[in-house]
């Protein structure tokens, strides 16, 4: 899914085996995505030129903490790439939504 604009609440969704991106952000600024799904993409989640946007809660299937079912390693959180930026969901969630 390619998202430009901004202030978008994506919530809800299931982002799951995209060829790319399952979410791809460019030049879209002040969004909230939270509550998602990340499984199966060639990469969960990409944003370019896109500013103060705020991840939390979503499930990622590459998440550090989903990999190595140690204690120290669900504290981390999951780091989002962007083309010279990272973010960051501080929240990731250890199992998928039902959606």
């Amino acid at each position: 899914m390619k998202v430009s604009g901004g202030k978008n609440i994506i919530n809800g969704n299931s982002f799951k085996d995209n060829n790319l991106e399952g979410l791809y952000l460019t030049g879209s600024n002040e969004n909230i995505i939270e509550m998602n799904n990340f499984i199966g993409n060639r990469r969960n989640a990409r944003f370019i030129l896109s500013f103060r946007n705020s991840w939390d809660s979503n499930y990622w299937d590459n998440w550090i903490g989903i990999k190595f079912d140690i204690p120290l390693f669900k504290m981390f959180p999951k780091a989002i790439r962007g083309f010279t930026l990272i973010n960051f969901d501080m929240n990731p969630q250890e199992v998928p939504y039902v959606i």
